[in-house]
C-alpha cells in the first residue's frame, strides 16, 4: 500500500487569510473505513462548504459546541459527502490541487516509467528515487481521474457505476460517498 504525504497540497488548500497549514496523507487505495483519505476530503468539503454553519455542524463531531471556534473544528474534522453541489465542489478543488503538484513535476509519470524500464545505468539511489517520485504521480494522477470521473457520475442521470469505476482504486469512495449521495 503506497502512501503520499500531500504537505504541498494541503499547502494550496490552507492559503487563505489567517488560516494554517495542515498535512495529509493519501492512499493509493481507498479502502473501507479509510480514515487518512475520508479525512483529507472532508477538509476539502469544509473548505468548500458556502451554506449555513448551523447545518453544517450537524454533520461534525458531537465534541464541537462551539460554531465559531473555526480552528477546532478543522482539526476534529472528518465532514462526510452532505450534498452534490459541495461534492463536485470538493472533487473540482480535489482536481485543482492534484493537477498543480503534478504538474511540478518536470516529468510525466509515463516518462518516468519509460526511464525505470529502459535505462539500466540508474545507480541505486537514482533508481529509488525514480520509484517514489513515480509512485506519487501514479496516486496524483489517480486523485485527477477519480475526481473527474465522480464530477461526470454526480452531474448525469445515471445511478450504475460505469465499470471501469468497479475496477477503479477508488471504487469504495463512488460506492461508499458517491451513489448514496446521489440516493438521496
Amino acid at each position: 500500500r503506497s502512501t503520499l504525504d500531500r504537505s504541498s497540497a494541503a499547502s494550496d488548500v490552507y492559503k487563505r487569510q489567517g488560516s494554517y497549514i495542515k498535512n495529509f496523507r493519501f492512499f493509493e487505495h481507498y479502502e473501507e473505513n479509510d480514515k487518512a483519505n475520508d479525512k483529507f476530503l472532508g477538509h476539502l468539503r469544509f473548505i468548500e462548504y458556502e451554506g449555513n454553519l448551523k447545518v453544517l455542524c450537524q454533520y461534525i463531531s458531537p465534541l464541537i459546541i462551539d460554531i465559531t471556534d473555526i480552528k477546532s473544528m478543522r482539526r476534529k474534522l472528518r465532514l462526510p459527502a452532505i450534498s452534490i453541489e459541495n461534492e463536485k465542489k470538493m472533487l473540482n478543488k480535489l482536481k485543482e490541487i492534484a493537477k498543480k503538484c503534478y504538474d511540478k513535476y518536470p516529468q510525466t509519470y509515463e516518462e518516468d516509467l519509460k526511464i525505470l524500464k529502459e535505462t539500466k545505468t540508474l545507480t541505486f539511489n537514482q533508481r529509488n528515487c525514480l520509484i517514489f517520485r513515480s509512485g506519487e504521480k501514479k496516486i496524483l494522477k489517480q486523485m485527477i481521474e477519480m475526481a473527474e470521473k465522480g464530477i461526470l457520475f454526480l452531474t448525469s442521470t445515471i445511478m450504475e457505476l460505469p465499470e471501469e469505476v468497479k475496477m477503479a482504486p477508488y471504487y469504495r469512495y463512488f460506492k461508499n460517498h458517491l451513489i448514496p449521495l446521489k440516493k438521496k
